[in-house]
């Protein structure tokens, strides 16, 4: 029972695509014992060693993601390598690329995220946000649908720690800054300016930067310069102990949110592309997260001030703890590959 996944990363789409089929590739070795090839349009070395770590084989794409060719590409291999399954998780890939994956033999999971097709031919649709709903599907979906918080794909990292939040400190002082893989704004810079106007003693930051990120150097030269202990991690392939280590989080509005939720780490959000809205707005209604908005509109002033009200006040961080693991269980990848599985049958 093999499995190709369709999937690219880049400083301009980010590492979220990758990343969470990571977690079920991850799933579908461990659980299946089937073989896992990526079909991508040029990886990273840094993407490529860690699939390669985990046995995930990767085929370089080169095509227009989501045309016609790269769905011949892609069905091919599928074809050639056996494969039960295609997962396509990007936004490149549309109504007309489905139907043409949905020709070849093997059966079709659609990863979405915000209802951009006009119609949903894949025998199974996984939309792991806490604002997926029936009513964006139905009726162009004629498949599974797979919706909501409860499929969150998260990496086996994460799912084998099982550890308790801590105990909610009465200040919180360590600030994990992770505005994606990519952020090809440097949206990150801005965050860093803020924290020099935090209005907490003893603040200390860890800033962590994807692959993707070309402002890597120019990062650690404003950190440099900040009246706080900080630090930057680049690249970084385990998040669980920087995640642990904080009592708070400034992030993206991406695939990092469900994994701080999962870790009950409270946690501030700016939108930084526009599928990232309806994501963080969903967490925040939901009480698991505070939403500060789309990120060009927040001066440093805004973030600044949000972060240290959060940081001063351990009964609102306790309560966007407890909300957020109570939305993210981390039995995503098992309940997707379950659903997968009795489609084969």
């Amino acid at each position: 029972m093999n499995l190709v996944v369709r999937a690219d990363a880049s400083s301009a789409i980010g590492s979220g695509h990758v990343m969470r089929c990571h977690a079920l590739a991850q799933g579908w070795r461990d659980s299946v014992n089937g073989d896992v090839t990526f079909v991508s349009a040029g990886l990273a070395d840094w993407f490529l060693r860690r699939l390669g770590d985990d046995g995930i084989s990767v085929i370089s794409l080169d095509a227009d993601p989501g045309g016609a060719e790269d769905a011949e590409f892609t069905l091919a291999t599928a074809e050639r390598l056996g494969a039960s399954w295609i997962v396509a998780d990007g936004y490149a890939f549309g109504d007309a690329y489905q139907r043409a994956i949905k020709a070849g033999p093997a059966r079709l999971l659609f990863v979405d995220d915000y209802g951009h097709c006009t119609a949903y031919p894949a025998d199974v649709v996984l939309n792991q946000n806490l604002h997926a709903n029936d009513d964006m599907y139905r009726p162009h979906a004629s498949g599974r649908l797979l919706l909501g918080p409860r499929y969150v794909l998260l990496r086996r990292e994460f799912r084998g720690t099982g550890w308790p939040p801590q105990k909610t400190a009465e200040i919180g002082t360590r600030v994990l800054v992770t505005m994606g893989g990519g952020d090809p704004e440097d949206v990150t810079a801005k965050v860093v300016n803020s924290l020099s106007d935090v209005r907490v003693d003893g603040l200390e930051a860890v800033v962590a930067v994807g692959p993707s990120n070309p402002h890597d150097a120019a990062l650690r030269t404003k950190m440099e310069a900040l009246p706080l202990r900080a630090t930057l991690e680049s690249g970084v392939e385990n998040m669980v102990p920087l995640m642990q280590w904080a009592d708070l989080a400034i992030c993206a509005g991406g695939s990092t949110c469900w994994e701080l939720a999962y870790m009950g780490i409270p946690s501030v959000v700016l939108a930084l592309a526009e599928n990232q809205r309806p994501i963080a707005k969903a967490l925040a209604e939901a009480g698991a997260a505070e939403y500060l908005g789309w990120h060009s509109h927040l001066g440093p002033d805004t973030i600044s001030k949000a972060v240290g009200r959060l940081a001063s006040c351990p009964d609102r961080r306790a309560a966007l703890s407890r909300r957020s693991r109570e939305l993210v269980d981390g039995s995503g990848v098992d309940r997707v590959i379950e659903a997968l599985l009795k489609r084969e049958g």
